[in-house]
């Protein structure tokens, strides 16, 4: 494998893992061919390549909290 993804952005790594996560089906995994093998790669590869996160104590609390509807962008996150 000859591509490296080191010069790629945190924010394009996760949203390319997110993408060939998609892609991917867990069945495939059992029995992987060589375009699944490929992406699994890739994800792992783009995995690695991220960088640290700093774990925030009770940072779960900062999207729990109703900030207020006169602050914009900021409240309750939903999935």
């Amino acid at each position: 494998m000859s591509k490296t993804y080191k010069n790629d952005d945190t924010f394009t790594h996760l949203n390319e893992i997110k993408r060939l996560s998609e892609e991917i089906r867990l069945s495939d995994i059992l029995n992987p061919d060589k375009d699944c093998v490929a992406k699994i790669i890739e994800l792992v590869s783009r995995g690695r390549c991220l960088e640290e996160f700093e774990i925030l104590t009770d940072g779960d609390l900062l999207y729990e909290q109703r900030f207020g509807d006169d602050v914009p962008g900021v409240g309750k996150i939903r999935c």
